[in-house]
């Protein structure tokens, strides 16, 4: 009976009755990724594997996020960022190892809705994986 009750008259209704429309605050939104991609093996090298995400820094800048990065070869990569079609004008953000989490600062200028190919290169700057951010 109580159920049927509450059912009927709703008693939280009259406290709560507008749905909040209000970003999140911001230590959620530093976590919350602005782009995600894949990082896959090209065809010319060996496997390896990760994620890419970018987010936004504590000071307001960007940052990319490389977790999960696996490889059959090498323990240590450079990652760069790139327009689609434009490699040979990466912009070289930093060095990641195998099996650890990486957070390299993205400098300003660089925009990842346009520079959206991130390489994974090795020492000889052969690049042995490559993703494309897609919006989150």
């Amino acid at each position: 009976m109580a159920i049927g009750l509450w059912a009927l008259f709703r008693p939280e209704k009259l406290f709560i009755n507008q749905q909040v429309n209000e970003p999140a605050p911001a230590s959620v939104a530093s976590i919350q990724p602005l782009f995600v991609g894949n990082l896959q093996a090209t065809a010319n090298s060996a496997e390896a594997t990760g994620r890419v995400s970018v987010l936004k820094n504590d000071g307001g800048g960007l940052r990319l996020e490389v977790a999960n990065l696996q490889s059959r070869t090498g323990q240590s990569f450079t990652i760069a960022l790139a327009a689609p079609g434009a490699e040979d004008q990466a912009v070289v953000l930093g060095t990641v190892n195998v099996n650890q989490r990486a957070s390299l600062s993205i400098p300003e200028g660089l925009d990842p809705a346009k520079q959206k190919d991130v390489f994974l290169m090795d020492d000889s700057k052969h690049v042995v994986a490559k993703a494309t951010l897609e919006a989150f």
